[in-house]
């Protein structure tokens, strides 16, 4: 096998550019979703959209099954995070939730690229 397994160079596509956007314009990115943009989401917004360039570049580029199943953990906690602030902040609520599903759909993906990776000749 040679590269990135199959998806795996459109996720990390994907989460590249969403990190891209969220790092260089949060304030849009949180008005698309209807979400208050505050200081504080902003300043989260950013940090979210750093961690998506730095695991968008290594999802897209590796083809190792560990770093693969990481990822789909990383999302997977994020997600679970994202449902315990949108339980305890309504202000946050909105943003919580398409976080949260964003993360979800991250981590369902990277674990079928591991899965699939891990069972390619």
């Amino acid at each position: 096998m040679r590269g990135a397994p199959a998806g795996a160079c459109v996720l990390g596509a994907v989460q590249l550019g969403l990190g891209v956007a969220l790092v260089s314009s949060p304030r849009r990115v949180v008005a698309l979703i209807g979400a208050d943009h505050d200081a504080a989401t902003r300043i989260g917004a950013r940090v979210l959209g750093a961690r998506l360039i730095g695991q968008g570049a290594v999802v897209a580029t590796t083809r190792r099954v560990g770093v693969h199943q990481l990822s789909a953990l990383v999302d997977a906690v994020h997600a679970v995070s994202m449902v315990a602030l949108a339980a305890c902040s309504s202000q946050r609520r909105r943003a919580a939730a398409a976080s949260g599903a964003l993360a979800t759909v991250a981590a369902l993906a990277s674990a079928a690229i591991a899965a699939r990776a891990e069972h390619a000749p």
